[in-house]
This record gives structure tokens, sequence and C-alpha cells, in this order.
């Protein structure tokens, strides 16, 4: 009944690649097994506070602005209480069949670590509703939390740190904000066209329809003024 309400629970989603332009996936993504409560971001400015000898305070010099950082936690859980990336309400067993969290785990440090055929950390796209971050993995903690009898553990939780990773050809195009490699939005004034504004974003007009099919237009000449029109970046 709430899955109808709300719509089915879309669970996060891992990518990884071998490539810093993000075009050779690493097989078929990581899917958390239950999604995080939340996460943090944070973007960091750093100054120079350099200050003489016998002065008092100091200019701060801007220096650079690092690329943001994003915090997860994900939870392994093999006590049965975990079905379809929700809590279950019933009581842990400590006594069941064990399940293996560790290869759980250790499935998910494999896939988004470290890559031997490129001698370094994967490249890593992160996909859950409206969050699309490409990134590396800075650092992994994994805390055990609940064990069996017999010391077997039966939940873990890993906590992720991420630093944000684009590639040249997308940083080459946030540097010019006029490249047809990142979208653009604009507002439709009552003497526009569509093909024009095409020509304007692509420098060809060749991508109009694309950009109608893109904001779910059925006409190109009865869009009222004031509608805003978005042109999505080139494949």
């Amino acid at each position: 009944m709430l899955e109808n309400f709300l719509g089915k629970v879309e669970k996060m989603k891992i990518q990884a690649y071998s490539d810093p332009e993000f075009t050779r996936r690493e097989g078929e993504p990581l899917t958390v097994q239950l999604n995080p409560d939340g996460y943090t971001r944070q973007l960091q400015i750093q100054y120079c506070d350099t200050q003489p000898a016998g002065s008092v305070g100091s200019d701060l010099g801007f220096v650079k602005v690092s690329p943001p950082e994003m915090w997860f936690e994900f939870l392994f859980d093999s006590t049965g209480v975990l079905q379809d990336g929700s809590l279950l309400p019933t009581a842990l067993d400590p006594f069941s069949s064990p399940k293996d969290v560790v290869a759980k785990v250790e499935e998910f440090i494999s896939g988004i670590v470290y890559d031997g055929t490129i001698h370094r950390s994967k490249y890593l796209e992160l996909l859950w509703g409206t969050l699309h971050f490409t990134c590396v993995l800075t650092a992994l903690d994994l805390e055990y939390k609940l064990f069996r009898p017999d010391g077997k553990p039966i939940r873990v939780l890993a906590k992720a740190t991420f630093k944000e990773f684009k590639s040249r050809r997308l940083r080459t195009a946030e540097a010019n904000r006029q490249s047809p490699d990142i979208t653009h939005r604009k507002d439709l004034k009552s003497n526009d066209r569509l093909s024009l504004l095409a020509q304007e974003v692509y420098t060809t007009d060749r991508y109009y329809i694309d950009v109608a099919r893109a904001n779910d237009l059925t006409g190109f000449r009865r869009i009222r003024a004031g509608t805003a029109l978005y042109f999505p970046p080139l494949k």
C-alpha cells in the first residue's frame, strides 16, 4: 500500500569506470542493499592566511575551491531483517542460518576501490534519484556491528568518502559556459524561434528536434513566450 502511494523504492547505484572520461564501464553497477538515510556534501574554499611577524590579523588571500566531497553510510546486513531495501519489523534471531555478509562487503570493496588494469582507484558514478556525482573513493571505514555466537559478523556499516572527479572534457566545457557540452536554459521570447536558439547553443540548427523532444514539446510554432527551454549537452 505504501509503495503504491510513494512509488517503487529505487536503490542507489554505483557505476565503476576504467577511464577518466567515464566512457568505459566496468560491468554492471553495484546496487546498495539499503538506501542511505542521507548524505553529507562538503565544499571547501582554501585561503592563504600568512601573517607577517608583529602584525595584527592578515588578509585572507583566495587560493582555490577544492573539489566537493560527499560522505555516505552503507549498511550490509545478513540478519534477515532486511527485505527489498526496507527494514522488517521482525526480531533478530542470532541463531538463524548465517548469510555471508563478509562476501557482500568484499564484493562492494572490489567493485569500487582498485583496478589492477589501470593501476589506480576506479572512477565512480553515484546514481540515486536526482543525485549524479562523478568521483573517486578517498576513504572507506568498516564498522562490524553485530556477530553470531560463533563470531561471524552479520551486520557491517561502511562509511565512505568520495571526492568529485570530472572528466577533462567536462572541466573544459564548464570553463566555457557557452559550450554545447553542458546544459543551457533559455526563456523563450515572443520573437524567438527554436531552430535559431538551437543554432545559438550548438552552432547548428540540426538539433532543434532533439531539443523539442527533451522539453516534451508537441509543436514548434505555438510555444508561449516565457517558456523555459532546456538545451541538453551533446552526446
